[in-house]
């Protein structure tokens, strides 16, 4: 079992679905949130040196 953090960053439920059922399947710790305000308050909480997002919106930091 891996057991390494990652974060996933998306704002589509279905992609954070697909990957955190992908992830965990492969032995990943995986947290997910919806943009990247929600992203570095998660980072607060605890480091992922590992993490998933798309680029493809604008407007929220």
């Amino acid at each position: 079992m891996i057991n390494f953090p990652v974060l996933i960053v998306d704002d589509n439920p279905i992609i954070q679905k697909m990957m955190n059922i992908s992830l965990s399947k492969a032995g990943y710790e995986v947290s997910s949130v919806e943009n990247g305000r929600d992203a570095l308050r998660k980072f607060d909480e605890k480091f992922h040196p590992n993490f998933t997002n798309h680029f493809n919106k604008g407007g929220e930091p």
